[in-house]
């Protein structure tokens, strides 16, 4: 993973010495890459939040909960680094501390506005159907 990219690169022979040498892309950054994503969707989630709470809308609302989810959904990713470099004890207490500040943020949120956490219809889905010949009809259009 170049972290600095935000691609996926394929294993080559060659790409190690191409991040030693060209582009430098080692666990640092990779923690460092960490904390910046976890510290805007946190950052994000809660300005959505409070304008979502001051102003009452649904929308603002949604996308906290997307949000939400992809912070949970975050972890498993990050266990999946502590795994691979897990005889780096410094970079495995990194993760460590993004670990637990995520269990500490989704514990406080479930506290302060447990209704992030239940689920509901999805509100962004638009199902349709087809006629005998194919092409949709608008007049079944169906928003939840």
């Amino acid at each position: 993973m170049n972290v600095r990219g935000l691609e996926v690169e394929r294993e080559v022979w060659w790409r190690g010495l191409s991040r030693r040498m060209w582009k430098v892309d080692n666990r640092e950054n990779t923690l460092e890459f960490i904390h910046k994503t976890l510290e805007g969707g946190i950052t994000e989630m809660e300005e959505l939040r409070r304008k979502s709470l001051s102003e009452k809308t649904l929308s603002g609302r949604n996308i906290c909960k997307k949000i939400l989810k992809d912070i949970m959904k975050s972890k498993c990713g990050i266990e999946t680094l502590k795994e691979t470099y897990m005889t780096d004890v410094y970079f495995c207490c990194g993760i460590d501390t993004y670990l637990e500040q995520i269990d500490a943020y989704i514990c406080e949120l479930k506290m302060e506005d447990s209704k992030l956490f239940e689920e509901d219809e999805e509100t962004d889905t638009c199902e349709y159907h087809e006629n005998t010949e194919g092409s949709v009809n608008t007049s079944n259009i169906v928003y939840r």
